[in-house]
């Protein structure tokens, strides 16, 4: 699975990937980016485990299967390297997921603004 692609190597996208948790629970080839350096996208803040190429590298924690019942796993663990360490984004919404308030300075990663968990 490619995470990020882009297929047009010569004109600028001016896409940002910010405060990201990318978790690949597959083998390391089965996630991979694959970007031109001249398209502008910008990779910044994330937290990627288990990717074959990565702009970054991090573990995220957390178990995560899904949405819907299993969304309870997208909730960082204690410890993680994810929990305060994104940047703020403007026009964020105000809200994580769950409705967790999204702090003024620097947020989680991810889709969780809420304190690390214990029972992970």
């Amino acid at each position: 699975m490619t995470v990020l692609r882009e297929n047009n190597d010569s004109t600028a996208r001016n896409v940002r990937f910010t405060n990201n948790v990318v978790v690949n629970a597959g083998a390391p080839g089965d996630a991979t980016f694959a970007l031109s350096s001249a398209t502008s996208y910008q990779l910044t803040d994330n937290t990627f485990f288990g990717t074959a190429t990565t702009p970054g590298t991090g573990t995220a924690g957390g178990t995560a299967t899904g949405i819907g019942a299993h969304a309870n796993g997208y909730r960082l663990c204690a410890g993680s390297p994810a929990l305060g360490s994104g940047v703020a984004i403007a026009g964020n919404g105000g809200r994580d997921y769950f409705g967790n308030a999204i702090p003024a300075g620097a947020p989680n990663r991810g889709a969780y603004a809420g304190p690390g968990i214990s029972s992970c």
